[in-house]
């Protein structure tokens, strides 16, 4: 993992705590989403 990669982890991780349970879902969706288009990409 990438310093980049763990920063935006990191302002996840005090952003989160204060999503309501809509954002929560709604963020989980979009960084599922974005995981598999990098996998299809890997594997294309």
């Amino acid at each position: 993992m990438s310093n980049r990669e763990k920063e935006i982890m990191e302002t996840f991780a005090e952003a989160l705590p204060n999503m309501s349970d809509y954002e929560k879902g709604y963020f989980m969706g979009r960084a599922e989403g974005m995981l598999q288009e990098k996998r299809n990409a890997m594997h294309s």
